[in-house]
């Protein structure tokens, strides 16, 4: 894994408590966004960045994970 997309970054019930630091040692590549699963969320907003970190990942021959 070189890059992870976490969509529930926090510290609250539901999130997912990561961030750049906790991946920095293993030289991952970290783009976190606080989102609550709520059908106001737009996340249509956040597209274009995480389509660039997306091609990032895959032009350098690396993969993508999502949380």
């Amino acid at each position: 894994m070189t890059h992870v997309l976490n969509t529930a970054e926090g510290c609250r019930v539901g999130s997912v408590d990561t961030n750049a630091n906790y991946y920095k040692p293993f030289g991952i590549k970290y783009k976190g966004l606080q989102l609550l699963d709520v059908a106001q969320t737009n996340i249509a907003i956040y597209f274009p960045e995480v389509a660039e970190l997306i091609d990032e990942a895959l032009k350098g021959g690396g993969t993508s994970s999502s949380c």
